[in-house]
């Protein structure tokens, strides 16, 4: 599992550079032009969907399409529709939206006797319509900000992706157990042993903040939590992640940057995970507060004190 292929850091590179980078400002555009401050790293993300997209979405479509009947495929589609009602409801009303709130709380009742599978509102003159977070902003005269490319889900724009986290928060149905990964721990790690660490990587990591720095920005690298079992069975003296640290800081000390440890830094109890480097629905909230205020100190603090768990790179 080389660094390429350990999505916890690549990615999360890739997003807490979106992050930093729209807090920046904006400047004058030329009509069409497209503000994309991040724009090695949109081109990563974007390479990865395309593949993804290429060998595992658009067989699947495929295969959904010709093997489910069109009354099936319709009745998913209408009980999806009918679980989004209360994210699209909320922002009704955050708009003011009173008439597009009682279409949308008379879709549900309408469609509640069969839980959506059926969609008896449409024949009444209840149209399904979408509304988000994201939506919500725009009426309130927020700007696009910068372009994001966001994995799996695609182009998107700084305003857009706080309305989709807004979202989740919304949704009820995250609160319910753990949502889709309620797996009851029972997965196994799933990752094996890591592979040695891919230089190329690095290099890119190194180019991209040399980037930043140009620009009078800088980049902040995120290491995520490491399910405990999978170190004690794969990296039992910790050599493989200490060499990883230390490459890591070896690739700001050039242009400077921030790295969080969060595996050193950050607890994280074994019921915490899905497998060997996901978590959980109900934990990504903490460790999301955890790494914004992690970006807020950073960003106001001199210089904290270097170290392998928490490290500023002069």
């Amino acid at each position: 599992m080389g660094l390429c292929r350990m999505r916890r850091s690549v990615t999360a590179a890739i997003v807490a550079t979106g992050l930093l980078a729209g807090c920046a400002g904006q400047g004058e555009l030329e009509p069409g032009e497209v503000y994309d401050p991040i724009e090695p790293a949109n081109r990563m993300v974007f390479a990865v969907n395309d593949t993804v997209d290429t060998f595992v979405l658009q067989p699947t479509a495929y295969i959904y399409k010709e093997a489910v009947p069109d009354p099936v495929r319709d009745m998913v589609r209408s009980f999806l529709e009918w679980l989004k009602t209360p994210v699209i409801l909320a922002n009704d009303l955050f708009q003011g939206n009173w008439d597009g709130a009682g279409v949308t709380a008379s879709r549900f009742v309408a469609n509640a006797p069969f839980f959506g599978f059926v969609d008896n509102a449409t024949g009444l003159g209840l149209e399904y319509r979408e509304e988000d977070f994201g939506q919500t902003l725009a009426v309130y005269g927020a700007g696009d900000g910068p372009y994001i490319v966001l994995p799996l889900l695609g182009p998107s724009n700084a305003r857009d992706t706080v309305g989709l986290v807004v979202d989740h928060f919304l949704d009820p149905i995250n609160y319910i157990g753990d949502g889709p990964l309620d797996t009851r721990n029972t997965r196994e790690l799933l990752y094996g042993r890591p592979d040695p660490l891919d230089s190329n990587c690095f290099d890119a990591l190194r180019g991209m903040s040399a980037r930043l720095a140009e620009e009078g920005r800088e980049l902040m690298v995120v290491s995520t939590p490491l399910h405990p079992k999978w170190k004690e069975k794969y990296d039992p003296d910790g050599t493989f992640m200490a060499d990883f640290d230390k490459r890591i800081m070896d690739t700001l000390s050039a242009t400077g940057g921030t790295y969080w440890n969060a595996d050193k830094d950050w607890s994280t109890p074994v019921t915490s995970f899905v497998d060997a480097v996901h978590m959980r629905w109900s934990v990504v909230h903490d460790f999301t507060a955890a790494l914004a205020e992690q970006m807020r100190d950073t960003a106001i603090a001199p210089m904290p004190s270097p170290s392998l768990e928490t490290a500023k790179v002069p």
